[in-house]
């Protein structure tokens, strides 16, 4: 009996400090503010802040698989690089697991990127409609992320075909794209983003926001889009156009493109931004990988130099583009 009243006892202890509470928060009037982005997106200045997410989502993220490095290891698959880690061996010798980190990862970090650029071009077009102030700015910002949408499409149905595709920002787990005729929908969805944002986007940026996408940017992602639909004639247009009007030149040596005195320069036109020095605790996923590892570590040789192109295809690739400039400049200066 002693036991039990004890134990009744502790229980309406437990009843009254759950009712407590209860009761004291049923009485609160305040309204908690959160930011979400349906209420933060509210002028221009806002908006650009999250198209820079969407930039970062490219290079950078939290990840360690991050995009472009995925992106180095699918290619051994195809003999472009050589990798000597686990994953990028798996994918050389043909050891391909659907379910792997890097397809799992690449595949979330460009629909968490589609979803985010989707989400602002939304809002974009909602703000414009209120008559929000700057809309130079929100139109330059719905530009942008149109190009980072068709960028994120582009790499996704390159390597998958087949893709899901969306213009919308998803509410609801349930209500998710099926991948039925996704490589079409994704082509004209990446063209038609492309040829907007072309429209829009400035050819050239101060040296605050040098990196963004420009017209040219837009314009030569959408001659890679043209060669993928196989649109050979729109293809060679469109490469026309940036190379008569742009005004940007090609390197007189091929190795300038590498080159960190030329960056941002010549015949670059979109480029992710990454530091060739860093130091040992930054342990940035770059470095690890690329860099050589006889670099002296004053000059930034923290790497392991696990993956880098293979021989063939460096010389292969540098004689294709010679004998491809050479094939475009022929066909400006005589057209047919």
């Amino acid at each position: 009996m002693k036991t039990y009243k004890k134990f009744r006892y502790y229980r309406l202890l437990f009843f009254f400090a759950i009712a407590i509470p209860l009761v004291g928060c049923s009485d609160l009037e305040e309204n908690p503010d959160f930011t979400t982005q349906d209420n933060f997106f509210a002028t221009a200045e806002q908006l650009e802040l999250g198209v820079n997410a969407v930039y970062d989502g490219i290079g950078y993220g939290r990840d360690w698989f991050n995009h472009y490095y995925d992106r180095f290891v699918f290619e051994c698959l195809v003999g472009y690089q050589v990798g000597w880690e686990k994953g990028p061996l798996d994918f050389q010798n043909g050891n391909v697991n659907p379910s792997d980190d890097y397809i799992a990862t690449y595949w979330r970090i460009s629909y968490e990127n589609i979803n985010r650029a989707n989400a602002i071009i939304q809002k974009a077009d909602q703000l414009k409609e209120e008559g929000a102030p700057n809309t130079a700015l929100i139109d330059r910002v719905k530009a942008e992320t149109m190009f980072l949408r068709a960028f994120y499409y582009y790499n996704l149905v390159r390597y998958f075909d087949n893709i899901p595709v969306t213009t919308q920002k998803t509410e609801s787990d349930k209500d998710l794209p099926s991948n039925e005729n996704g490589k079409r929908l994704a082509l004209d969805l990446i063209e038609d983003d492309l040829i907007m944002a072309a429209a829009v986007l400035p050819e050239s940026y101060s040296s605050g926001n040098v990196g963004r996408a420009t017209k040219w940017a837009a314009m030569a992602l959408l001659v890679k889009a043209y060669l993928q639909d196989e649109k050979w004639g729109e293809a060679r247009t469109t490469a026309e156009t940036i190379m008569t009007e742009s005004g940007l030149d090609l390197f007189d040596d091929f190795a300038q493109n590498f080159s960190v005195a030329d960056e941002n320069t010549g015949e670059r036109i979109f480029e992710a931004q990454v530091s060739s020095s860093a130091n040992s605790g930054e342990n940035q996923n770059y470095h690890q990988h690329f860099i050589p590892g006889d670099l002296p570590n004053d000059l930034g040789g923290v790497g392991w130099h696990w993956i880098n192109s293979t021989q063939a295809f460096g010389k292969n690739m540098i004689q294709m583009i010679r004998e491809l400039r050479a094939l475009l400049l022929v066909s400006i200066l005589q057209p047919e």
